[in-house]
């Protein structure tokens, strides 16, 4: 009898350990197999409280087209003509918000995303004239994939120089599916750069999965008027004596 006693004390302190032993480890797994399968959710729904996404233009039925901006001295008279400007960067040149994104720089100037589960946002300052009209980005990406999936979130923000606020002066999603190089154009007619009280800058997004979608570059283009010519060749009349 005795040894039968023995026998289930041995059971079931063997029972225990196997048990305190195993759930900690089991729990764990658990814990990660749904976090690997949430991270997307909760990444989507992280973007979606920062930058609503919902009423943003896509590219997706826009063909890969760039149109020809007029040349820097384009008029009847080329002295007082529209001077235009570009502001280019490469993907590559992009710096991430946060210094445990994991990336990767393709030999091309795109920039790639690694497989993980943090978020994927970059950033690039822009430096125009003060008092430039805004004509247009241009914007190029990559799919390494047909259908890759994903969306790219670019946008073109400013803040007052001495605010934490910022504004979105355009936004635009890249989510075209054939595979190879995409590019596009997105006007900015209407806005002038006010680099005297804004700072801007170029932010995107790359896509929560592995990296089939690359962003290459972005160029914003520019115009500025020159002033009256007139004052320039006689300042002593505007001025007077």
């Amino acid at each position: 009898m005795k040894n039968k006693q023995y026998i289930v004390l041995c059971l079931l302190m063997i029972a225990f350990v196997v048990i305190t032993s195993y759930t900690p480890k089991t729990a764990q797994a658990e814990v990660k197999m749904q976090g690997q399968g949430d991270s997307e959710g909760f990444h989507n729904q992280w973007q979606d409280q920062r930058i609503d996404i919902s009423n943003v233009p896509s590219d997706i039925d826009a063909p890969d087209y760039f149109e020809k901006e007029p040349s820097k001295l384009e008029g009847d008279n080329q002295i007082y003509g529209q001077q235009w400007g570009y502001y280019s960067a490469l993907g590559s040149t992009s710096t991430p918000y946060h210094s445990e994104i994991t990336y990767y720089s393709d030999y091309n100037g795109c920039l790639g995303s690694n497989y993980d589960w943090n978020l994927k946002f970059f950033y690039i300052p822009v430096n125009v004239p003060d008092g430039a009209k805004a004509a247009s980005l241009h914007l190029t990406y990559h799919n390494n994939t047909e259908d890759p999936g994903g969306k790219i979130y670019v946008a073109l923000k400013r803040k007052l120089y001495n605010s934490t606020q910022e504004e979105t002066v355009k936004d635009y999603i890249l989510e075209k599916v054939e595979e190879g190089e995409h590019y596009t154009q997105v006007s900015l007619i209407g806005h002038t750069f006010d680099t005297n009280y804004y700072l801007y800058w170029f932010e995107f997004t790359l896509p929560f999965n592995p990296s089939e979608r690359q962003f290459c570059g972005v160029q914003i283009s520019y115009f500025t008027t020159p002033p009256p010519l007139f004052p320039l060749a006689f300042p002593g009349v505007m001025t007077g004596p």
